[in-house]
């Protein structure tokens, strides 16, 4: 199952993936800097991204509200368990280094960040309007919150 999802700075031009909601374990997802627009909704609020921790959605087009939802759902986030650290799994960085593939800065990146529990949201430079949900309060374990370049108004829940 796929567990990290790389689509950004591409020139995609599309809505909201909400097909990403059938990858039940899809823990890092990056689509910045491309030309998603439109609304972040889903048709259904049903496990949507249960064990997302690496969330950047940065420099495209969004204009909806921030999914509180969204963020109701995204429990990996919310409580913290050793045993789940090993979402950057050693086996694909082995795989890689062992068929002499080219290993990305950003997976290794990546993998020193989570190894350590970073958990982040990235949703700067879209067009995000209205208050900024409450429910941020919930995720206890984001270490790392940019909403910058957007239309947000409110407090930043602590």
């Amino acid at each position: 199952m796929l567990e990290f999802l790389d689509i950004g700075n591409n020139q995609i031009r599309d809505t909201f993936l909400v097909w990403l909601e059938s990858l039940p374990k899809l823990k890092i997802l990056i689509s910045r800097s491309n030309k998603f627009h439109g609304e972040m909704k889903s048709r259904e609020f049903n496990f949507v991204f249960p064990k997302l921790r690496v969330i950047d959605l940065s420099n495209n087009g969004f204009t909806s509200p921030l999914p509180s939802t969204y963020l109701e759902m995204w429990n990996a986030m919310k409580g913290f368990h050793v045993e789940h650290l090993l979402y950057m799994q050693t086996d694909l960085y082995d795989h890689m280094f062992m068929a002499r593939l080219a290993i990305p800065d950003e997976y290794i990146y990546l993998k020193t960040l989570t190894n350590k529990g970073l958990q982040l949201l990235k949703l700067s430079n879209n067009d995000l309007v209205g208050l900024i949900p409450s429910v941020l309060g919930t995720l206890t374990r984001l270490e790392a919150l940019d909403l910058s370049q957007n239309k947000l108004v409110g407090r930043i829940p602590l």
